[in-house]
């Protein structure tokens, strides 16, 4: 009995050893396998996630999370350009800085597209 406690321990604690394991990322060097991963590592994330879910408040949580996402996007290359700046790597800094801007007008397209009566995150005229 306690060999079968220390197995069913060990094999909570250890990942899993297969290519849709983030734990194991930063081992692939093939640029092909590291994107196929990570496409599937984000499907089957999102999937989960949205099993229990009806169809609506799935894509208003999807929606959610495309604004999380920006908003990471925008923090990180703002950043990244003002980092590059202040090293006086100013070209480098402006290009950061634009990727930050996209980011932004990603933000605003998103707001102006409606996902329904739950859509709270819709800039939507009324």
């Amino acid at each position: 009995m306690d060999d079968l406690q220390d197995l069913i321990k060990n094999a909570q604690s250890e990942p899993e050893n297969n290519a849709a394991s983030p734990h194991y990322l930063s081992e692939i060097t093939d640029m092909e396998t590291y994107a196929e991963t990570v496409q599937e590592l984000v499907v089957n994330w999102l999937n989960e996630l949205s099993e229990p879910l009806e169809a609506e408040d799935a894509m208003i949580v999807h929606k959610a999370i495309m604004y999380v996402l920006i908003e990471k996007m925008i923090g990180f290359h703002s950043k990244g350009g003002l980092s590059h700046s202040k090293d006086g790597d100013y070209m480098t800094g402006l290009a950061w800085s634009r990727d930050a801007g996209k980011f932004q007008a990603m933000a605003v397209l998103l707001s102006g597209i409606y996902m329904g009566d739950k859509d709270f995150l819709c800039d939507c005229p009324e």
